[in-house]
C-alpha cells in the first residue's frame, strides 16, 4: 500500500485499491496502469499530469479531490461525481472510456475530449463543453440542458438527444444520420 504523502514520475502497474483510503496523497508525473480503485477514497488527493490506462476508477469518492492534466485511456469511470471534484483548474481527456452514470453538471470543460466513449446517461446539464470532443461517443440518455456545446464536435456520436433551443450549439460539428435527432425538438417529423 502507499506508505508517502507524494509520489512523482512513476508508474504504479497491476495493483487492487479498491476501496482503499487514497486521502490526501499527491502523484504527479505518474502512471496508473491496470489499477483497480473501485469504491477508493479519494478525497483531497491530487493528481497532476498524470495518466490512467485500462484502468478501473468506478464509484471513487472524489471528496475535492484534484485532477489536473489528467488523461484517461480505456478506463472505467462509472458512477462518479465530477461535481465534487476540486473545480479549480479541473482538467482531464478521456479516450475510449465508459463513463457511464456520470455527473459533470455545471463543470468548466471548455476542450475536452472523450472521444470514443461511453457516456450513457451522463449529466452534462449547465456545463461549459465549447470545443469539447464527442466523436464516436454513445451518448444514450445523457443529459444536455443549458450547455455551451459552440465548436463542439459530435461527428460518429450517436443516440444524443440535445436540444438546440436551450443549449449553445453555434458552430458545433454533426454528422447525417444521427444530426437529425436535433429536429425533434421543433416538432419536425421527417419520412
Amino acid at each position: 500500500m502507499l506508505n508517502a504523502q507524494s509520489y512523482e514520475s512513476e508508474t504504479f502497474e497491476s495493483l487492487d485499491w479498491s476501496g482503499q483510503k487514497i486521502a490526501g496523497i499527491e502523484f504527479s508525473n505518474c502512471q496508473f496502469v491496470g489499477v483497480d480503485f473501485t469504491h477508493a477514497d479519494l478525497s483531497k488527493s491530487r493528481f497532476f499530469s498524470c495518466s490512467f490506462k485500462g484502468s478501473n476508477l468506478s464509484n471513487v469518492q472524489p471528496g475535492y479531490c484534484r485532477m489536473q492534466d489528467a488523461s484517461f485511456e480505456s478506463c472505467k469511470l462509472i458512477g462518479i461525481d465530477f461535481t465534487k471534484c476540486d473545480p479549480w483548474l479541473f482538467g482531464a481527456s478521456f479516450q475510449k472510456c465508459v463513463l457511464n452514470l456520470s455527473n459533470f453538471a455545471a463543470l468548466k470543460l471548455g476542450g475536452t475530449s472523450f472521444a470514443g466513449s461511453s457516456l450513457r446517461e451522463v449529466i452534462f446539464d449547465e456545463a461549459d463543453l465549447s470545443k469539447s470532443d464527442f466523436s464516436e461517443c454513445d451518448l444514450k440518455g445523457a443529459s444536455f440542458n443549458k450547455n455551451d456545446l459552440r465548436e463542439a464536435q459530435f461527428l460518429r456520436a450517436k443516440d444524443y438527444a440535445i436540444n438546440p433551443l436551450n443549449n449553445k450549439i453555434q458552430k458545433a460539428r454533426f454528422d447525417l444520420p444521427e444530426a437529425i435527432s436535433l429536429l425533434s425538438f421543433f416538432g419536425i417529423r421527417i419520412g
